[in-house]
């Protein structure tokens, strides 16, 4: 963790007038609000260019026009669920009605750890009954039990979403590090003087303002993939495509990523399941199609997920920027020349790099 004690304090003087949409409020492409840095500058010089460009900006350049979608604590699941769906969303947050206030945060990760507790409270009930219970049984209980379940109950259920608002006075880098490493918190609630919220910035929403603004800093946005720390410190997670879809899912929140690599027999890359493809399964099958096949779970419920996307350690972070952005996805799986995967690099791992790291 570094400290940012040589930046300007957060204050109102670090708020730049909005500017005309998109997503994140900046100017077009080719319109940046810094002039664009010679690509030979020494690396310390493009280091420091770039920390004075993010101080341009704070938490209120990612605030839009748009009405916080949000749920009441005494929704049912389902209902929830589907508003996910519908609204193709990954989270949204929770009022808690006699408070008339936000308490919390529910996205697909919570229904994740919420539907493999409930698989995994099978082999207990089969233990106290000393009988093994037929799935199907099995499974008409645990439909029953989550379609009267208020959504209140779920809240940060996987432990990834506690409720953290920022005033929109915030400086950007400071917002970079909450999104990064250290703290990684997947999206974080945009609020005035008043606590209303005003927001809901992803950090896929940084992800496309790093991808737009690296065009003005050639040399950082050609940094390789081998050149980022955070990839390579941990061996890419991954299930095999014939295993049921509930150990994917499964793998999920035991090991505390967003997602995990689909491997054939042979180790190479056929797929990936990430915790919004539980968004493909629903009613019925909810629980039914998680004792599926990962290949026939992703073929029945998202098959673009068996379209899985890569780069080597050779790519360019910039690629991977725009493979992010342009596929809308959370992590890009490294590949070596027999399409092995090697690890992954995520929102966060990128947003670490350049909240004034590169490291």
């Amino acid at each position: 963790t570094h400290s940012h004690s040589s930046h300007a304090p957060a204050s109102a003087s670090l708020v730049v007038p909005l500017a005309t949409p998109p997503e994140y409020l900046l100017p077009p492409v080719g319109q940046h609000l810094a002039a664009p840095f010679s690509p030979l500058l020494s690396k310390s010089a493009m280091a420091s260019a770039w920390e004075t460009f993010l101080c341009k900006f704070s938490s209120e350049n990612f605030v839009g026009s748009d009405e916080v979608v949000s749920v009441d604590g005494t929704d049912h699941c389902p209902a929830v669920l589907q508003k996910l769906i519908d609204c193709q969303i990954q989270a949204v947050p929770v009022r808690d009605t006699e408070k008339n206030e936000f308490v919390g945060m529910v996205d697909v990760l919570d229904f994740v750890a919420t539907v493999v507790m409930m698989n995994n409270a099978k082999e207990f009930i089969d233990t106290l009954a000393h009988k093994q219970i037929p799935w199907k049984e099995f499974f008409e209980q645990e439909k029953h039990v989550f379609a009267e379940q208020e959504v209140l109950e779920m809240c940060n259920a996987s432990e990834r979403n506690p409720w953290c608002p920022v005033h929109v006075s915030v400086p950007l880098h400071s917002l970079m590090d909450m999104f990064g490493n250290d703290v990684n918190l997947h999206r974080v609630p945009i609020t005035n003087d008043d606590g209303k919220v005003l927001a809901i910035v992803s950090q896929s929403k940084i992800i496309a303002f790093l991808r737009r603004e690296l065009v003005a800093f050639e040399s950082l946005g050609q940094r390789l993939v081998k050149e980022c720390k955070s990839f390579g410190e941990a061996a890419a997670v991954s299930v095999n495509e014939n295993e049921p879809a509930f150990e994917g899912f499964a793998a999920i929140i035991r090991n505390n990523v967003a997602g995990v690599a689909v491997v054939n027999d042979a180790g190479e890359l056929v797929g990936a399941l990430s915790g919004s493809d539980i968004k493909g399964t629903f009613g019925d099958g909810l629980f039914a199609d998680l004792r599926l096949p990962v290949k026939e779970y992703l073929l029945k419920t998202h098959a673009n997920s068996l379209k899985p996307v890569s780069c080597t350690v050779d790519a360019s972070l910039q690629t991977v920027l725009a493979q992010l952005d342009d596929h809308h996805i959370h992590r890009v799986f490294v590949v070596d020349a027999a399409n092995k995967p090697l690890g992954a690099l995520s929102l966060c791992d990128l947003i670490s790099f350049f909240s004034l790291h590169f490291k």
